[in-house]
């Protein structure tokens, strides 16, 4: 007869897996009722509000939202703040910050940037302010499927520059 060792894992059936398994079976329905019920038995537990991001829907840290950045308002602060900056909009009558809440992403694809909005979004970021316009008008000049179609001496000399500026504004 020999005596050995066998380590073996056997998952255990605690209270506290019973309990997380049938909060975790309920729907969002049940759940709340099931919330609502404790917080009426128990009169140790309150419920604790959490300040949500309108855009994203996740928990505030502070005054930030961890996730997309957003400065954090309330929600009446927030549409007062948005009619503010926008009094002249003729949009305003239709703004609503629940729309802000049910915002999912796929609603923003319908506002992709075109090329040339891309294109000068970079220079702006990349060149000195009086190459702007020469970009600007380099960008007006491509055809629809990206292609300069000018000359650059024909830029050169309407903007009264040298070549190589031009150059170095199209790199």
């Amino acid at each position: 007869m020999e005596l050995g060792q066998v380590l073996e894992q056997r998952p255990t059936v605690t209270p506290q897996l019973i309990l997380a398994n049938t909060l975790l079976q309920l729907s969002s329905a049940e759940l709340e009722q099931t919330i609502a019920e404790e917080l009426a038995e128990n009169p140790v537990l309150e419920l604790v509000e959490v300040r949500r991001c309108l855009r994203c829907g996740l928990a505030m840290s502070g005054d930030y939202c961890p996730s997309c950045g957003r400065r954090g308002l309330s929600a009446e602060k927030d549409e007062s703040a948005y009619r503010e900056y926008n009094a002249d909009s003729t949009a305003l009558s239709e703004y609503n910050v629940a729309d802000e809440r049910d915002d999912d992403g796929i609603s923003r694809l319908a506002s992709i940037t075109t090329l040339s909005d891309h294109l000068l979004h970079q220079a702006r970021l990349s060149l000195p302010p009086q190459d702007l316009p020469i970009a600007a008008h380099l960008v007006q000049s491509l055809d629809e499927h990206g292609f300069l179609r000018c000359e650059l001496d024909e830029v050169a000399s309407l903007f009264g520059v040298d070549r190589t500026r031009v150059e170095s504004v199209v790199s």
